[in-house]
Formats: C-alpha cells, sequence, structure tokens
C-alpha cells in the first residue's frame, strides 16, 4: 500500500476513534476533543520525533486539542512491515488515548487544592508513586508521557484497572455522581 493510502487509512481511523470511543470517554468529565492542526506552528509539526501533540491549557477550555503526525505514523508502518486495519486502529486509539491522559492529568493537578476537600483527599488516598505526585502539582514530563501512555495502551487492550490514570478516572466519577447524581447525567 503507498504512503497516500496509508494516511487516508490513519485518517478515517482517527475519526472512527474520536466518534466511537474518545468523545463517549469524555463526556462524563464534561469534555470534547478536536483535532486542529492550526494550534500547533510550524517546528512543532515537523518534528519527526513527534508523533501526537496535545494543546496545553485546551483542556481547561472544555475541548482537548491535538494533532497526530498521520506522516511519522505511516513511515514506521510501512518500515514495520504492518499496514493492516488493526495497526491503524490501533495506533490511533493509542495515540488519541495518550493526548486524552495527559489533558486529564493536567486538568486533575489543576483542580487539586483549590478547594474542594473531597477531590483532594481522593488524589491523596492514591497510593505513592507517579500518579499521585503528578496530581499533587508535581511536574515531570517523562513520568507524565509513561503515565500517559500506560492509560492508552490499557485502555486499548480493555486492561482498564492495570491503569492508575483509569482507575482514578473511575474513582473520581464515582465520587461525582454520589455527591451529586445529576452531574454525569
Amino acid at each position: 500500500m503507498d504512503k497516500k493510502a496509508i494516511i487516508q487509512e490513519l485518517r478515517d481511523w482517527n475519526d472512527a476513534v474520536l466518534f466511537a470511543q474518545a468523545r463517549s470517554f469524555l463526556e462524563p468529565f464534561g469534555l470534547t476533543i478536536r483535532f486542529d492542526a492550526d494550534v500547533f506552528d510550524e517546528n512543532e509539526r515537523l518534528a519527526t520525533d513527534c508523533i501526537a501533540l496535545y494543546k496545553g491549557g485546551s483542556v481547561f477550555e472544555k475541548e482537548i486539542l491535538y494533532w497526530i503526525n498521520y506522516d511519522v505514523i505511516a513511515d514506521r508502518l510501512i518500515r514495520g512491515g504492518d499496514c493492516s486495519q488493526a495497526a491503524y486502529k490501533e495506533q490511533m486509539h493509542i495515540n488519541i488515548f495518550h493526548v486524552i491522559g495527559s489533558a486529564l492529568v493536567e486538568m486533575f493537578s489543576d483542580w487539586y487544592c483549590q478547594g474542594d476537600k473531597a477531590f483532594d483527599t481522593l488524589i491523596d488516598n492514591l497510593p505513592e508513586g507517579a500518579l499521585r505526585s503528578l496530581l499533587q502539582g508535581h511536574c515531570n514530563p517523562e513520568q507524565e508521557s509513561a503515565l500517559s501512555e500506560e492509560f492508552a495502551a490499557c485502555h486499548w487492550n480493555n486492561r482498564d484497572t492495570d491503569s492508575a490514570l483509569c482507575r482514578f478516572c473511575s474513582q473520581y466519577l464515582s465520587q461525582i455522581v454520589i455527591s451529586d447524581p445529576t452531574k454525569c447525567n
């Protein structure tokens, strides 16, 4: 398959994953997600080591803005010899959910110590580790990337309980329903 056709397949799978999984995952958080290359500068988009970008801070506007470098993914798929529908779907799911993971960590860490004692207690009761540290405001880009990668991979493989961030999201959503059942409807 030629690179142009692979890129089109990746775009199609991006749309499918957004429609089928990402938007429904984000809805209980009151968030949406949108692909938008224009919010990233040319240098960011031309970096060959970058597959997906999240526009930091966009989560606070209730819309996660991201961009995916289809060209780099297509090259990697061609080099790896796997240009199957399953590979396209997996790549898009993992990249989109990696972006979602980064946005959620940013959002949750910003909420910490902002007056919601129940939310702060939820974070403070997390086991010691990367997630607790990040959500308490200790910035570490490597830890955040690793946590988002784990979140995306576990979500892809239906192993949500293996991801600290997935478990925290479930706990947070459960807390919202308990405190105000109308918030998640």
